[in-house]
């Protein structure tokens, strides 16, 4: 695996990552916001995390030389880490959608349907997500940040070659569901790029039916 900084974010690039890959950049979180993030994407009531990052937050201080505790943390700290680990990713997806010329825009006939698109991309970006369109390559790129990589990955929508690209798509796409709360063995798309909108249209529906509640 090779890797490069590039305005200050480490880049990890996989062997199949020549224009079709993917590639892995580290965004730099705090261990409570990339943990709030975690239980947020898998659709964990914001009000259950407290508990969830005080005994993570437990076996830290153990880990440490000086065993020091912090504080402990309650729903008002949830929702600020929450808000500033997405307003970081938010920031980190728009630059590196930009740098890479993606396409993002709302799209859409009437203003109606560009209004849902608007509102379904901003939904996804609070989960991390975004899905624009290479021009150049003519074909769909999808940024997601995964908090078991605690990185922003890079995934181009391609055919695989070999066995072995397959099977590093394949385990991404599975990594991307379950960090989603979402089981890839239930996805009924037949190819890996239908399988990720799959993915993307579940978390939309998830997303709508709690604010309809």
């Amino acid at each position: 695996m090779n890797r490069y900084f590039f305005k200050g974010i480490k880049y990890f690039l996989t062997k199949n990552s020549n224009k079709i890959g993917v590639a892995f950049l580290v965004i730099f979180l705090t261990d409570s916001e990339n943990l709030v993030l975690k239980e947020f994407f898998q659709g964990t009531d914001l009000k259950d995390i407290p508990k969830i990052l005080n005994e993570e937050r437990q076996t830290w201080s153990r880990l440490e030389k000086d065993g020091r505790m912090q504080k402990e943390v309650d729903i008002r700290s949830i929702s600020k880490f929450k808000s500033l680990a997405l307003k970081k990713l938010r920031k980190e997806l728009l630059t590196r959608a930009d740098e890479s010329f993606l396409d993002y825009s709302p799209q859409g006939i009437t203003k109606e349907e560009r209004d849902r698109s608007e509102k379904d991309f901003n939904l996804l970006i609070n989960h991390g997500i975004l899905r624009g369109y290479d021009f150049r390559d003519d074909r769909f790129v999808y940024l997601f940040y995964s908090p078991t990589k605690e990185s922003l990955l890079h995934w181009q929508e391609h055919s695989c070659r070999n066995d072995d690209c397959e099977k590093d798509c394949n385990n991404i796409l599975h990594q991307f569901s379950k960090e989603h709360g979402i089981n890839s063995n239930d996805l009924t798309q037949p190819s890996i790029p239908k399988k990720f909108d799959e993915i993307l249209k579940l978390i939309l529906l998830r997303e709508r039916n709690e604010q309809n509640e």
